[in-house]
């Protein structure tokens, strides 16, 4: 693998030498570079979607390397807001082709370096975005509703850099756990976390909107309480800003979620075809464990690659 820089003006500048890396794409979404060459603006393996913007720049006096950081085009994502229209309560929900829909959230917001792929003869449903959620989000909500996953991929087009984006169906590989198995797993089943959440929505004291959330022993959350006694674990939830009492539920959830006991999936090795939003799905007796990759960290050091994949927690 190579790394190819770019300038301000998004021309490729290409590969360069000596150089060390440290990307995690999802997660933080956060890329550190470190170069000889000054003037980077961005940095990518081509191919690939390990990359991003270069806007933190750390130089050193005793030193002929520069340190570059910033935000990978997952980053970047997260960081504009899908705004309703004027009058609106919610921005509109999409349907049809993908990638049309893909486009109309990514569109010029990013000056065209981040833009969607040609179709790739994937629909989706209609689906209604949350309100003020990021380009992100949104993406990422779109995606489950639709057992899709994100995909970028950075190169050289034309001497440009540009990063496409496309929605691609979600691999899920299936695998016994046992020591027979192809992967090393771990499971963990952790059942320390909260299980009634009490939400406050708007108003004052005693006239203050409450909401009382509860989840039963499969993660199941309703307004009807099952765990009780010594197995009751509570927290607040303090949304006293929100508008609509009515999306203080939508919210509550959300939070709740966070916030559950999770079983947790590890496995040391996975294909290097896997993506972030493909999944592993192991069966142990009549228990299976659905765990979905939602970061790759991929390091580069004297010459050596690595790759790990960090697995979302299952609650």
């Amino acid at each position: 693998m190579a790394l190819t820089i770019f300038n301000a003006e998004r021309r490729d500048v290409g590969a360069v030498t000596p150089f060390s890396l440290d990307i995690e794409a999802g997660g933080e979404n956060w890329v550190s570079v470190t170069l000889e060459q000054a003037g980077a603006y961005g940095a990518y393996i081509p191919g690939t979607e390990y990359g991003g913007l270069l806007e933190k720049v750390t130089e050193t006096s005793d030193s002929r390397f520069i340190k570059y950081e910033g935000h990978t085009w997952r980053g970047l994502l997260s960081r504009k807001i899908l705004t309703p229209p004027p009058g609106a309560d919610y921005y509109p929900p999409p349907a049809g082709d993908a990638q049309d829909v893909l486009e109309e959230l990514i569109g010029g917001r990013f000056d065209w370096l981040i833009r969607a792929a040609a179709s790739t003869g994937v629909s989706v449903a209609a689906h209604q975005y949350s309100r003020y959620c990021t380009i992100l989000e949104a993406i990422e909500e779109l995606c489950r509703d639709n057992d899709l996953k994100l995909e970028l991929e950075a190169d050289n087009h034309d001497s440009y850099t540009i990063c496409l984006a496309a929605l691609t169906p979600a691999v899920n590989i299936g695998a016994v756990y046992g020591a027979d198995s192809r992967y090393k797993m771990r499971w963990t089943d952790d059942g320390t976390g909260i299980n009634h959440l009490i939400c406050l929505g708007s108003g004052e004291l005693r006239d203050r909107y409450v909401l009382n959330l509860y989840a039963d022993a499969a993660g199941v959350i309703s307004t009807t309480q099952t765990i009780t006694g010594l197995a009751e674990r509570v927290a607040v939830y303090d949304y006293g800003s929100i508008e609509n009492n009515a999306d203080l539920e939508k919210e509550g959830r959300k939070r709740f979620r966070e916030l559950l006991s999770a079983r947790r999936l590890e496995v040391d090795e996975f294909p290097d075809a896997l993506k972030i939003g493909d999944s592993i799905t192991s069966r142990r007796g009549d228990v299976s464990y659905t765990a979905p990759i939602d970061r790759i960290i991929v390091k580069y050091k004297n010459g050596r690659y690595s790759t790990e994949y960090r697995i979302k927690e299952e609650t």
